[in-house]
């Protein structure tokens, strides 16, 4: 691999230097900020109903993962009567979600190119404008980004010789992007399913041998990449909403 030049190294230096200031930026915006979206506050008072433990004021349409992620800053804050506390640190970890989807797109990016077109293609989406704004508001779209892009980076980078927790981390990163964002569903399923389908079809083609389509190792991949999130994410609303109070088990929302 060519090293790279000194130019192109105080241009790295340079880049992570903007970028980190834009994140302390933001994180000192988050640290004051004392507005919020509309809808956000369903999800702070979702938040507050899993730390009390408590079924009033709850908004079952919302996703489950920003609520249950949440839910520690909330009881933190009834515990210790620190006022605006859970609302100061939801803001701060939206501002983190934002950071580690740069880091995340950055390790995609490496899969296919050059480390210097990776870090400065994740510079230019760090400076996406959308992005930048909603940065500081805890909002499921940014955190919901960053569990695709794991989903998908673990996946592409899953080796034919992986192990079952290696397929179980895929498994648990897609159950929680399903978790953060409902209209995520198909797109996991979709794009999970294409992949194997076609690894599935290389193998046969090059083997001629249907144990390429139908054996134990395929099989064992489509259950924990296929099966294993649906699975997981249904069951969160069975186990959330009995401990809530809300609905038995089997009457709980899919």
């Amino acid at each position: 691999m060519e090293k790279p030049t000194l130019f192109s190294a105080w241009e790295r230096l340079f880049g992570m230097g903007l970028l980190i200031a834009l994140i302390c930026y933001l994180a000192w915006v988050a640290s004051y900020l004392q507005i919020d979206y509309f809808d956000t506050f369903s999800n702070y008072l979702n938040s507050k109903c899993i730390a009390l433990l408590s079924p009033e004021g709850y908004y079952w349409k919302r996703p489950l993962f920003l609520p249950l992620v949440l839910s520690p800053f909330f009881l933190l804050e009834n515990l210790t009567g620190w006022e605006l506390f859970a609302f100061t640190a939801s803001h701060l970890l939206a501002v983190l979600f934002y950071a580690l989807l740069v880091h995340a797109s950055y390790r995609l990016y490496r899969i296919h190119l050059a480390p210097e077109t990776a870090f400065w293609g994740a510079g230019l989406l760090a400076l996406n404008l959308l992005l930048i704004h909603h940065s500081p508001f805890a909002k499921e779209d940014i955190p919901a980004t960053l569990l695709v892009t794991l989903t998908f980076y673990h996946y592409l980078t899953l080796k034919p010789s992986a192990g079952w927790l290696s397929l179980a981390r895929i498994s648990l990163l897609a159950a929680l992007a399903m978790a953060a964002r409902y209209n995520l569903i198909p797109l996991l399923v979709l794009v999970l399913a294409l992949g194997e389908i076609k690894r599935a079809l290389t193998s046969f083609l090059a083997r001629k041998s249907f144990l390429a389509l139908f054996g134990p190792v395929n099989l064992l991949r489509s259950f924990f990449l296929l099966l294993l999130p649906v699975a997981l994410f249904m069951a969160l609303p069975l186990v959330l909403y009995p401990a809530l109070g809300l609905a038995a088990p089997l009457e709980a929302p899919r």
